[in-house]
């Protein structure tokens, strides 16, 4: 009963800030050639506040979708009210659609969309419960005929390539993926007997980075269609509309600051002396947790202590990245950042992401995470990228790369767990350290080298843990 709690206080949590259904009329697949780009089917900016939630409970024993629900608005941590929680990153975007339990035999979700303006754009299949079942990014999916992807591999993008072409995919329900998987095809295992409704329905998840425009990379939400056996028919209905608002109803807002969940997650003090390590995202999938769990990523970590220091600095040599002009061939990762979050809120108080990373002689970024107010001498001409700690005591520092290249050896995801996966990181695993701003002062106008350099210095003799 404790580990069903728990899941469920999990779920509660990570599954934060949904609207209500799409009910757009917008055609995302429209011609584009010599227009602006299309709209949105549910732009974020549209002032769209969900509905606090009115009762206790998840989808389990609330409602049952007869057919589904179309894209619900979801986790912009840019927009108050809209998903600051489950740690996210300051550059994604996340709509979610629901397709109710139990299709008929034969029936598919056909997808179809296009190449978006952005860093990373993928398709995500889940439970209801938004527990990850299957992923392909937009580099896995095949153009339709006479169209391009702009994608020559997992991190390579081509030269020039031509954004908007068209992509069709297909997800089947009560299939697992093969060894061999077919093209554009995302697979839904079946659900166990004894799952309740929210195990058996499906959620599909639209996730871009780094979007050029507006949040879909200006070419709208993919259309999604059930394939049934008596003929297509699309996931917004009549029928289903009060269901889709009271699910989007039952979802917690920014921060759903539930004691004592993270530490479930790690329950051990933060270090005066911090370490990076590999966070093992493959527990949360084996415990049945993992809500809202994006596996092309992979993260290091560490918990902080607002009142170790007034400042942390954190300094490190980061991996090229797509669109980086001097990524080479192949660049390391599609994506990287660096964000500061509450421990317990899950709230993202600022991020650093790859294209805004300062970057000093060395090619090494160096990250200030500052108690109070940034101090004036962290700026970009010494090299300084500045984020706020936020209120909370204990925060978690997290860095995230995502879709690491085959190549890349020193990549999170290749790394073990503890220790031993922090040393296999080589140049790639940053330091950190706390310091006072009394030393970071005194230093900061020689650059971001040298005041990393005394702070460190400046605790190898550490005073008492407050």
């Amino acid at each position: 009963m404790r580990t069903r709690r728990f899941k469920h206080l999990v779920s509660l949590c990570l599954l934060a800030a949904l609207g209500g259904c799409s009910g757009g009329s917008s055609d995302p697949l429209a011609d584009v050639a010599g227009a602006p780009p299309p709209e949105p089917s549910i732009p974020f900016d549209s002032g769209r506040v969900p509905v606090p939630p009115s009762a206790a409970g998840g989808l389990d024993g609330a409602v049952t979708l007869k057919r589904g629900c179309g894209w619900i608005l979801a986790f912009d941590p840019a927009i108050p009210s809209l998903g600051n929680t489950a740690f996210p990153d300051n550059g994604a975007r996340y709509w979610v659609a629901y397709v109710a339990p139990d299709q008929p035999a034969g029936t598919t979700l056909k997808i179809e969309g296009r190449y978006a303006n952005t860093r990373y754009a993928a398709l995500h299949v889940h439970d209801g419960n938004l527990l990850v079942l299957d992923a392909q990014a937009e580099y896995q999916l095949a153009p339709d005929a006479g169209a391009v992807t702009p994608w020559l591999d997992i991190t390579t993008r081509q030269a020039n390539a031509p954004l908007g072409g068209r992509y069709t995919a297909r997800l089947r329900f009560g299939e697992t993926a093969p060894a061999s998987r077919e093209a554009n095809v995302l697979y839904r295992p079946a659900p166990l007997p004894n799952d309740g409704i929210a195990k058996r329905t499906t959620a599909l998840v639209y996730r871009t980075y780094l979007p050029v425009g507006e949040n879909t990379g200006g070419v709208g939400l993919p259309r999604i269609t059930l394939q049934t056996p008596t003929g297509p028919l699309p996931l917004d209905n009549a029928e289903d509309r009060a269901g889709c608002a009271e699910i989007g109803s039952r979802f917690y807002l920014d921060g759903a600051a539930i004691p004592g969940i993270t530490n479930a997650l790690d329950p051990a003090p933060p270090l005066p002396k911090p370490v990076f390590k590999k966070f093992e995202s493959l527990l949360l999938v084996l415990a049945g947790s993992g809500v809202g769990l994006n596996n092309h990523n992979a993260f290091a970590y560490i918990k902080t202590e607002r009142n170790y220091g007034d400042v942390l600095l954190v300094r490190g040599l980061p991996p090229s990245h797509t669109g980086d002009a001097a990524a080479g061939n192949p660049p390391q990762v599609r994506y990287w950042s660096l964000c500061h979050y509450g421990f317990n809120t899950q709230k993202v108080y600022g991020c650093v992401s790859d294209q805004d990373a300062a970057l000093d002689a060395e090619g090494r970024y160096t990250v200030l995470v500052s108690r109070d107010a940034a101090p004036p001498l962290a700026t970009r001409a010494l090299g300084f990228n500045t984020l706020p700690f936020g209120p909370e005591r204990i925060g978690t520092l997290t860095m995230r790369e995502l879709l690491a290249h085959p190549t890349f050896a020193e990549a999170i995801v290749r790394t073990s767990f503890g220790e031993a996966g922090s040393a296999s990181r080589g140049v790639h695993q940053p330091k950190a350290t706390y310091c006072s701003r009394a030393v970071f002062d005194a230093v900061a106008p020689q650059g971001a080298a040298a005041a990393f350099a005394a702070c460190l210095e400046s605790r190898r003799v550490l005073p008492p843990a407050p």
